[in-house]
């Protein structure tokens, strides 16, 4: 649990507020001082072993935690929330299993999008969400048994990107969309690799040197982080 907080005070510095839902019951902070809300996360089981409903932790003024209980264990997935500030939310977490928010760090790129190499080594189901401070949604995936996808928009709410996902890793045709929010281009993934990409089907594509389909070298220079052009 000090993992957890220590990396979103080193991030955020900000407050954040209850569950717009209604908690059952909320921990206490001598409860959390003395690891009953650690103790739950790790699969033991509440002191009022007859405790049932929803059960929400406030973990000092930075994240909260929700939670079904039945009989003084857990019964359901865990969510974290994250705000910028009231009503304003920064990252929405989903997911089976607890531990991932003891190594949140681990779970995300440079990008924002989740290490699914970390995901598939825990064998994670989730719903993941984050969003740009004016509100508008980032990131927005969703897998489970290793399968689902992942959605990027950009600030101003326009799609940005479409990412497929199988065996936790890119499997199928990703879409890349331009600034306004049009198709742009799309790459088809087999296990993570690059097997064809071609631009958006437009004027401007159609006449570019080599038509729609991508060369070698720009699909090199797309996995290397590069520009690629459709349309001059």
């Amino acid at each position: 649990m000090k993992k957890l907080i220590l990396f979103i005070i080193l991030v955020l510095f900000i407050p954040i507020y209850l569950f717009a839902q209604e908690c059952d019951y909320i921990f206490t902070d001598d409860e959390i001082k003395n690891n009953e809300l650690d103790n739950l996360l790790s699969g033991g089981i509440y002191k009022n072993k007859k405790a049932s409903g929803i059960y929400c932790a406030k973990l000092e003024d930075i994240v909260e935690l929700q939670f079904k209980m039945k009989n003084g264990k857990i019964n359901s997935e865990i969510r974290a929330i994250i705000y910028y500030e009231k009503d304003k939310p920064f990252l929405d977490v989903y997911t089976s299993d607890y531990s991932i928010f003891m190594s949140f760090y681990e779970m995300l790129e440079d990008n924002g999008l989740p290490d699914y190499e970390f995901l598939k080594n825990k064998k994670v189901d989730y719903d993941f969400k984050m969003y740009h401070e004016n509100g508008n949604i980032q990131t927005d995936c969703s897998v489970k048994n290793g399968a689902g996808e992942c959605t990027i928009y950009d600030e101003n709410g326009a799609m940005h990107s479409y990412m497929p996902i199988n065996n936790f890793q890119n499997n199928g045709i990703a879409e890349i969309y331009d600034e306004n929010g049009k198709l742009w281009s799309t790459i088809t993934y087999k296990d993570d690799k690059i097997i064809s990409a071609e631009c958006a089907d437009t004027v401007f594509a159609r006449l570019r040197p080599g038509g729609l389909k991508w060369t070698k070298a720009e699909i090199s220079n797309w996995e290397k982080g590069l520009e690629v052009k459709c349309g001059y």
